[in-house]
């Protein structure tokens, strides 16, 4: 197990400089953009922000779960996900930007804009500032504690030679799963529903949260697709039947993500309720009407008719190349659910919308990338599944 490290980690540190200048370099585009246009950096820096959470959030997510379901898969990618959720404090870090622009980006923060309104009157003891403020802490507080409680539990019980599964962990792994979701929901109206305040969906935050998985899941495929190469010993364990299981999970998630878009559509413009079809009239009957076009062609159906194919999802670098495309779709999504809220008039899309997830993503692989060297193994010990292969080689 040791021989995988030692052959993966010059291609890992090489990788790790990389992703760092392409941070500094991306960071110092976005801060440039600041001074230009302090309001279009707070909306790119939130895109960009909202797209890299959704991998630590995505991957602790998924590890409680396979904690719950079990199966080879989970194992294969199980380093990956630790990395994830360790990189949750550099999320908390990465926040502290936005603190400083809730005046720019949040409608409700301007009293004397509450002072008129009655809806916001009416809301104002939920959005405010101080309480706002409360909220993010203890998102932060719960999802890293929780995390690292979590995590500290499993690898205990690895270096034990216990079972990688226990009651006692697939209990607080389903509490966790169910407290997860009440949490990210949350963080997703406070940080990106409540930009337009007279709007709400019950739909919005499972939408954002099946994005997040579907975002880990690409994410993971393309870093053991990319370690395959790396790595001689760890190619060898890893057989095509969990590359298969993954594009079904892409595929899956990628089905929830449509189904749910859909729903929220379909509810909202059947209702025709004006405080609220007003949300989908700016992005369907102005120049934004292209990107859900893009969004169907490219998020839903060129790799759902992909990922049907079996052949497909047990090439691991056609699968990469699908969740490549996925991930790309991803932050157009994002981009279309943020941006038009400030411009209303027809499409808008500023440089800084690519440049801040660049920076952003740049730092949060590096972060990545020294938690993934930290393992002592790419692959987890005294598991049955890996065991039994490990015999046949």
């Amino acid at each position: 197990m040791n021989e995988q490290i030692e052959a993966i980690r010059p291609r890992l540190n090489s990788i790790q400089q990389r992703a760092l200048i392409v941070g500094v370099i991306g960071t110092a585009g976005i801060v440039a953009g600041a001074f230009m246009d302090s309001e279009q950096f707070y909306r790119s820096y939130l895109i960009g922000y909202l797209f890299w959470i959704g991998i630590p959030l995505g991957s602790f997510c998924l590890l409680m779960l396979h904690n719950l379901v079990g199966g080879p898969w989970g194992f294969t990618i199980r380093r990956l996900l630790e990395a994830g959720a360790k990189s949750l404090p550099l999320m908390a870090i990465l926040f502290i930007p936005l603190l400083f622009g809730t005046h720019t980006l949040y409608e409700w923060t301007h009293a004397d804009i509450v002072a008129k309104d009655e809806v916001l009157k009416n809301k104002e003891f939920y959005f405010n500032l101080n309480f706002f403020y409360v909220r993010v802490a203890i998102y932060f507080l719960f999802w890293i504690g929780y995390s690292l409680f979590i995590l500290r539990m499993m690898r205990r019980r690895e270096k034990n030679g216990e079972s990688p599964v226990s009651p006692g962990l697939q209990n607080l792994s389903g509490l966790g799963i169910v407290l997860f979701a009440i949490t990210i929901t949350l963080a997703v109206i406070d940080w990106a529903m409540s930009i337009e305040p007279h709007w709400s969906s019950t739909i919005y935050g499972l939408i954002l949260i099946i994005g997040q998985a579907l975002l880990t899941f690409c994410f993971t495929v393309i870093m053991v697709a990319s370690m395959m190469g790396m790595a001689p010993k760890f190619a060898e364990r890893i057989r095509a039947v969990y590359f298969n299981d993954l594009g079904n999970f892409m595929l899956a998630f990628t089905l929830l993500w449509a189904y749910t878009s859909l729903s929220q559509l379909i509810i909202i413009w059947g209702a025709n309720l004006p405080e609220e079809a007003t949300w989908y009239s700016v992005r369907l009957y102005t120049s934004w009407k292209i990107v859900p076009i893009v969004l169907f062609a490219f998020h839903f159906f060129a790799p759902f008719f992909l990922l049907l194919s079996r052949k497909i999802k047990r090439n691991p670098k056609f699968l990469m190349r699908v969740a490549m495309l996925l991930i790309v779709m991803r932050l157009v999504d994002l981009i279309w659910f943020i941006e038009p809220a400030f411009n209303r008039t027809g499409f808008h899309v500023s440089w800084m919308d690519f440049v801040a997830p660049i920076g952003i993503g740049g730092i949060f692989v590096y972060w990545f990338i020294g938690r993934l060297k930290g393992a002592d193994t790419m692959l987890p010990v005294n598991t049955p599944f890996l065991a039994q292969q490990a015999e046949h080689h």
